[in-house]
Parts: C-alpha cells; structure tokens; sequence
C-alpha cells in the first residue's frame, strides 16, 4: 500500500487516465477522490457516474447531456457529467457495465478529448481529468466479447489494483480505530475503543464486502455500544461467528427424492436457486451485500432475484 501511495501522489498531478480495479466495497471511489483532492484540480467539482446504476438508454445523456428534442421526454437541454466535470475530476465507475454502443463513443471521447451531448452536432471539449473503476477484471471481460478491446487499452494507462481487505488484515485495526473516532465524533458517542476480545473477531472475520462492510460494522457497533469500549457482543452475529474463509454449499439433494417426477428443469432451478438465497439472507443477517458477495453475483443481481422470487420480505 505504502508503493502504490507513492505512485498516486506520482501521478495524481497529471491528466492521466487511470483504472482502479478490486472487488467491490474496496476503497476504488475513495482512492479516486484522494486522487482528485492531491491534484491540482481540487478547488473543481469531483463527480461519479455509477455505469451500472441506469438504464442503457438513459446513460449517454447523462454522460454527454442532450439538446431539446433530442428524443421523446427531452423538453429542454441537459448538461451531462462530462460537461459539467468541467476542469476537475470524472469517475466512471463500474465501467464493464457499460453496453458496447456507448463503448465505442466512449472510446473516441478518450482519444480525441471531444464529446457531443444526444441530438447535436456541436462538438464540446473534454477538460476534466477521467477516472474509470471496475470490480471486474477488464481483460477477462475482453476475452468473453463483454468489453471492447480498444477501449481497455486507452483506460488501463496508470492502473491501480486494491486488494481485499481480507489480504490486507493489518489494515484492519487502524482502519476500525478510524472509522470508530469518526462515528463517535458525529454521533456525539463517548466510545473511546475496542476490546481485544471485538479486535480478534474483526481480524479473523473474512470481510466479503470489504472495507465498506467494515465502516457499516463499526458504525452499528458505535450506535448499539452501551460503554465507552465496543464489547464483541457490539458486533454483527457474522463477525462474531468463528472466521470461515470458504463456506461449502449445500450438498444437493437427490431429485429422485425431493423433485416432483412432473417438474421441470426451470422449475427445479428456481427452487433450488430460492432456497440458495434464503440460506445466505440468514447467514448474512439479511446483508444484501455480504449475501451478493457470498454468492458470487453482484448487488443488482441479488436484488433482481428477490424481486423475481418475491423474497423482499426475507430481505
């Protein structure tokens, strides 16, 4: 950490695009914003464009703005974030949820500085400083067609990579310091530390949602703490429960037994898929996160499915 630290304060005064990679929850939109605030460009706005967050037909405008009329709904013009970075600083991030169409304009954005909003033909400069951020690996995502080739090379510049915190466990403690110091001061708590007892559990935990789990962990910790020391009992039931870096799933049951003859494959897919679901909801104590991450599909995925399923009220 302390190399790659070095290399930010390198670079930071530069324009150079720069990647962040790492899982999510790992501290990229936070690296981004230290890497606005070192750079000359500190006094302008910093701005994030989550790529996973709209729909594919809303998201070219609200990268590049559009003139009125420039499709049903657009009664008046729209500065998007490209334009309204101006001179400071523009994050992308989840950039491989980005669809190829808007790729290849983004694409020729990066390469000539130059974008013009939905509807219009007057080309604006491009004056802020890019930052893009993926919780996947782009290379992998361009060997399966997802991404654009192209496009990877003129991003991956500078590229930075963030492990996970459970690959940076001495990070931990000072971390929980922080972050208690910071809830106590806003909450008005006189919670002055952590007991040895609450420490080993963070330090053993596995932390599948990384260093933003750890900040919602210390903050219910700090908010629930009757004294001036969280108390392991402070913490979640998934943190005090003994660290398991691997859950196994559950041994499949044979179809013979638990399938009605008369199901089908869809059918059997979605049960078992259910009940994969409810058993993570309660091992995660109903944390859409850590049960994203414990399944291996991202938090939209998740919700997506309990929608499908009707399990919102499980979660």
């Amino acid at each position: 950490m302390g190399r790659l630290m070095e290399q930010v304060q390198r670079v930071a005064p530069q324009q150079t695009t720069i990647l962040l990679g790492g899982e999510t929850g790992t501290g990229k939109t936070r690296l981004a914003r230290l890497i606005h605030e070192i750079s000359p460009r500190r006094d302008q706005p910093f701005l994030v464009v989550n790529c996973a967050a709209l729909p594919a037909e809303l998201m070219e405008s609200e990268m590049f703005g559009h003139v009125k009329g420039a499709f049903t709904g657009a009664d008046r013009d729209r500065t998007g974030k490209f334009a309204e970075a101006g001179r400071g600083t523009l994050l992308l991030d989840e950039i491989d949820s980005l669809p190829l169409a808007l790729q290849a304009k983004l694409l020729r954005v990066v390469e000539e500085r130059t974008f013009e909003p939905v509807g219009s033909n007057h080309s604006q400069p491009m004056q802020a400083r890019l930052i893009v951020a993926s919780n996947r690996c782009l290379e992998k995502e361009v060997a399966a067609g997802r991404f654009r080739g192209d496009l990877h090379y003129r991003l991956d510049v500078v590229g930075f990579f963030l492990p996970p915190l459970r690959e940076r466990r001495e990070l931990i403690r000072p971390l929980a310091e922080r972050l208690l110091a910071e809830f106590a001061a806003r909450n008005g708590r006189a919670v002055t530390g952590i007991t040895v007892e609450a420490f080993q559990a963070l330090e053993a935990y596995h932390w599948p949602g990384n260093i933003r789990e750890l900040r919602n962990v210390v903050e219910r910790a700090v908010a629930l703490c009757p004294g001036v020391e969280v108390q392991l009992a402070d913490l979640t039931e998934a943190v005090r429960r003994p660290a398991r870096e691997e859950r196994p799933a559950p041994a499949p049951q044979s179809p013979a037994v638990s399938v009605p003859s008369d199901a089908t494959l869809a059918k059997i897919k979605e049960e078992a898929e259910t009940a994969r679901i409810i058993e993570a909801l309660e091992r995660n104590d109903n944390n859409r996160l850590r049960t994203a991450a414990e399944l291996g599909i991202s938090r939209m995925t998740l919700y997506k499915k309990l929608h499908r399923y009707g399990l919102i009220g499980v979660a």
